[in-house]
Formats: structure tokens, sequence, C-alpha cells
């Protein structure tokens, strides 16, 4: 568990589940529907002036995606969990 601790800052990250769990798929889902809207719909987001926003919400996911990759060992961490019940690791 303080492994995980020192590898993810659990507090830093606002994507968490109301039960302590970060799960990637939803979570990756979600950022590509968001990133296949600004691919598609760009010069909408651009006119509208919201184009720093739809940045700002795929920045937060894909940061946390990059936290999960540990290239050292070649791991992805899937699922996430604080609690001791839960901890997944692909």
């Amino acid at each position: 568990m303080s492994q995980l601790r020192e590898i993810f800052h659990f507090e830093s990250v606002s994507l968490i589940a109301g039960d302590h769990v970060k799960f990637n798929l939803p979570m990756a889902f979600s950022a590509h529907v968001l990133a296949y809207g600004l691919n598609r719909w760009k010069d909408g987001y651009s006119s509208s002036n919201q184009l720093n926003n739809m940045y700002e919400m795929l920045r937060t996911p894909l940061d946390y995606f990059m936290k999960c990759w540990r290239p050292q060992s070649q791991e992805y961490y899937a699922q996430v969990s604080i609690d001791h019940q839960m901890q997944n690791t692909i």
C-alpha cells in the first residue's frame, strides 16, 4: 500500500469514485470521446472560445494515465485503490 502511495499521488488527482477507486477504462472512454469531439469539431470549440477548456478537460485524465505507466517495469496500473481490499495491477 505504501508503495502505491509513493507511485501515485492520490491526493492530487480528483478523479476518484466515492469508494476511492480509480477506474481507468471508463475514464479512458470519456477521454477518447472528448478527444474525438475536439478533433471532429475543433473549429466550433475555437469559435465559441472553449478550446482552452477542452484542452484542460483532456489534460487531467491524460496526466493521470501517464502516472499509471511504469516504463522501467513495462507495467500499467489499470485500476488503483487506496482501499486495502482492492489493488489490481496489469
